[in-house]
């Protein structure tokens, strides 16, 4: 009699677990579903495609489906797709609280090339063009506001804007190939950002070994059913690379150098994680980390398009982690 009471007092406190999980998970979904702006950027960009893609365009975010898409055999060199703003979107970025207070703006105006140049400046010629990533591109700032611009007024010739975000030296030299005929410039500037262009040029090298195929185009994964579910396995992503990097924004990484991994050199490559801090980690990643930049040096400077005097720089000492 008493061990029926106890299997009946068990299966009711399971019942109950059971069901208080389901309506929460119930709950979850509902509010999310009608508040997606309670989805922060760092889960966001962790979700499946299709519903990352489907929250963004209800947010008002960048998406694939508006966006202009420079693709592998558009390329001049057959390299990874380059993805730019819609013609003339208003392109919202995440801005730090800092940056904020400092006059940096989220909404971003782009021209009818999905470049951060002023309304109509595509339909006239330019002495100059300008190629380069994050760093010309209009981030926080508007057009007016880049060293493009700024080019422009003090040289007293027409400059134009071809910077894009998340690229590297091979997509640079695509977009001056790409746009030199239209504009017929007197002067190219390619604008090299040794903290992470190094990482772009090992992205594109990858790209081309493959085939053509990067790691995500060999991953299709089912479409999500749930806003809840892939929030929660987001948080759970995004969670272990908090405790692995102490990086709690959440930043995307592209480590050059794989924990465990014997390189070149004989060394080993670390990670930061618990109990190594990042100033200890950083300091030992420029000690220990030749071998692993040693090659991106070398295909960065390899490449004739780039001008300047590799030899004697310490293309070690940059921080490729911050993205």
């Amino acid at each position: 009699m008493a061990n029926n009471i106890n299997s009946r007092l068990l299966a009711m406190k399971a019942l109950i677990v059971g069901l208080t999980l389901v309506v929460g998970f119930s709950l979850a979904e509902v509010v999310l579903r009608t508040f997606p702006s309670l989805i922060g950027l760092g889960i966001l960009t962790r979700m499946e495609p299709s519903m990352r893609s489907e929250i963004a365009g209800r947010l008002g975010l960048p998406t694939l489906e508006a966006a202009i898409r420079i693709t592998p055999d558009m390329r001049t060199d057959g390299g990874p797709t380059i993805v730019l703003p819609g013609a003339n979107s208003l392109t919202h970025m995440y801005a730090d609280k800092a940056d904020l207070d400092q006059g940096a703006i989220e909404m971003v105006q782009v021209d009818e090339n999905g470049l951060c140049n002023a309304p109509g400046k595509a339909a006239t010629k330019s002495d100059i063009l300008v190629a380069g990533d994050s760093f010309t591109f209009c981030t926080a700032v508007t057009a007016n506001d880049t060293a493009t611009h700024k080019l422009e007024e003090l040289s007293g010739r027409s400059a134009y804007n071809l910077g894009i975000r998340g690229t590297g030296p091979h997509e640079y030299l695509e977009m001056l190939k790409r746009y030199a005929p239209q504009f017929s410039p007197r002067i190219a500037v390619m604008n090299i950002y040794e903290g992470n262009d190094l990482r772009d040029v090992l992205i594109y090298d990858r790209f081309k070994k493959s085939g053509g195929r990067s790691e995500k185009d060999r991953e299709t994964p089912e479409p999500a059913w749930s806003y809840a579910a892939q929030v929660f396995k987001a948080g759970v992503g995004l969670a272990g690379k908090i405790r692995r990097t102490g990086d709690r924004r959440g930043r995307l990484q592209f480590p050059l150098c794989r924990t465990g991994r014997r390189q070149p050199d004989g060394h080993e490559c670390q990670q930061p994680g618990p109990g190594r801090s990042r100033a200890r980690h950083g300091a030992a990643r420029r000690q220990d980390q030749g071998g692993c930049f040693h090659r991106a040096a070398q295909l960065l400077c390899r490449m004739g398009e780039i001008a300047g005097n590799c030899a004697g720089r310490n293309l070690y000492s940059f921080d490729v982690y911050g993205l």
